[in-house]
């Protein structure tokens, strides 16, 4: 199998293009990683083959740089055996999150198994807000004690028969991101460099604030909050610069997904603004904790489309504007969506 997606809905194209992570990740990279040719039609309507070794310019620029340089019609990628793996998805009341919050930190702390790896969201909805904790590990089985930390919550463990051994595409199949479809919806992101119980509190504060705040002026309001721990090494099956995202390898952030959904336009700059005000409130509680993010990049398939590409590519920006000049100097591809270089 190649690298994929971690719920239905996502696009390949972007989903690639854009860096890609992966239950999988730990083990084998990125997604944009495991890339080994990519099928452009340039703006010109030549059709061309980007590789390591030919065309190399542009084999860079398309692993993060999305559709600034022509439409990808193929992509050439590794492909990784896979058998039988272990998990699934428990929702658990908010009477269990200092448990649940505790759980994560260890893990976070303590293990360095890469065939593991862990999700948490908190989602406010329906006057309602719940925990979702999703565990993967890539193996039948997980080792004896590994996720005994969330096994010993009473009411993780009274629903424990969703976590089981099943098919990869099974696991995938079990998170249905179409469950939103209809409604409006906006990403962002904070990229940060630690998980502490400050920040889980602060993260849930942000969940539970908004939501209450802006209930009764939001027909249909869905307010999420995802905190992905990746191990610190995730970026080093790489080099450092193989790739125009991320434009640093040497540091082991993980990006949280922020997703707010509600269903009339007139919303939609309140929206805007509510998600600008938490992303900066996390970054500075996550700046105040001493976690050296400043200049963290962000993770552009989560990232609002107000945050500056700088934030994105960093240094890199520079020479992907060169490129984008080399094969697309009438700017065609502006036309189409996405980040513009």
């Amino acid at each position: 199998m190649v690298l994929g997606s971690r719920a239905t809905g996502i696009g390949v194209g972007g989903f690639i293009l854009g860096g890609g992570y992966s239950f999988l990740s730990n083990e084998h990279g990125l997604t944009i990683d495991t890339v080994r040719a990519f099928e452009v039609v340039l703006p010109d309507g030549t059709i061309t083959t980007a590789t390591n070794t030919s065309n190399s310019d542009l084999f860079w620029a398309l692993k993060g740089g999305y559709n600034n340089f022509g439409i990808v019609t193929e992509f050439t990628m590794d492909t990784f055996p896979i058998g039988q793996v272990w998990g699934g998805s428990v929702m658990l009341p908010m009477t269990d999150f200092d448990a649940m919050k505790n759980a994560t930190v260890q893990l976070w702390q303590n293990v360095t198994d890469p065939k593991a790896d862990i999700m948490i969201g908190f989602t406010a909805a329906e006057n309602q807000t719940q925990i979702e904790v999703d565990l993967f590990y890539n193996g039948p089985s997980p080792p004896a004690g590994l996720f005994d930390g969330f096994m010993n919550i009473s009411d993780a463990a009274q629903n424990m028969s969703t976590m089981n051994v099943r098919s990869y595409l099974s696991l995938v199949q079990s998170s249905d991101t179409n469950a939103t479809a209809g409604l409006r919806g906006y990403f962002d992101t904070v990229s940060i460099t630690d998980i502490s119980p400050a920040f889980f509190d602060a993260t849930l504060n942000e969940t539970t604030f908004w939501y209450q705040k802006l209930a009764s002026e939001v027909p249909d309001l869905l307010v999420h909050y995802d905190v992905e721990p990746f191990l610190r090494d995730v970026y080093s099956h790489a080099a450092a610069d193989s790739s125009a995202w991320p434009p640093r390898r040497d540091q082991g952030f993980t990006p949280m997904l922020i997703y707010y959904g509600w269903s009339s336009p007139d919303n939609d700059e309140l929206i805007s603004r509510v998600l600008q005000q938490s992303t900066t409130h996390l970054t500075d509680v996550a700046l105040g904790e001493g976690q050296d993010i400043a200049s963290t990049p962000l993770y552009n398939n989560y990232a609002l489309y107000s945050n500056p590409t700088e934030r994105m590519y960093g240094d890199n920006l520079v020479r992907l504007r060169q490129i984008r000049g080399r094969y697309d100097s009438g700017h065609i591809m502006d036309l189409a969506g996405g980040w513009k270089f």
